[in-house]
């Protein structure tokens, strides 16, 4: 589906509602919002580089995948 979406769109703007971060490490843009307010908005490597809410959900995302991982695993 990402690669539809990538090729069929491509220089379109897209808005998406991500619950899997990895697939939208490539956008140009990111915007947060916490409760309908917008916290801040930027280039995805750019939020990485700082302390941003962005930065702190992806952490936490990723930490997340890596244990559901060791968990599959045993």
């Amino acid at each position: 589906m990402q690669k539809i979406i990538r090729e069929e769109f491509k220089g379109k703007t897209i808005i998406a509602v991500a619950h899997r971060l990895e697939t939208i490490l490539d956008f140009d843009r990111i915007v947060v919002l916490d409760q309908g307010n917008l916290v801040e908005d930027g280039p995805p490597s750019e939020l990485l580089q700082r302390n941003s809410m962005f930065k702190l959900l992806y952490d936490v995302y990723r930490n997340e995948r890596s244990a559901s991982v060791l968990v599959d695993s045993y």
